[in-house]
């Protein structure tokens, strides 16, 4: 988060994406990199509403509307 600092705001899908390419210790298959990017999805999801909330805001005003993260400090 603190890397996209100044600049557009990152989708849950594209921070999950960078999470998993980040902490991946080798070469992950495409079905692997998947289930990796599902698991960061699902771990954002959920802080999302606590301990990210600083950052996180819906990207739209519907129930469905997706999560999106930002450095505000």
């Amino acid at each position: 988060i603190a890397e996209n600092r100044g600049k557009m705001p990152l989708s849950m899908n594209a921070l999950a994406d960078a999470m998993a390419h980040k902490y991946a210790t080798e070469k992950l298959t495409d079905g692997e990199l998947e289930r990796a990017k599902e698991s960061m999805r699902n771990f954002l999801r959920k802080e999302a509403k606590d301990r990210l909330a600083p950052y996180a805001h819906k990207a739209g005003k519907a129930k469905n509307a997706p999560w999106e993260f930002e450095d505000r400090q």
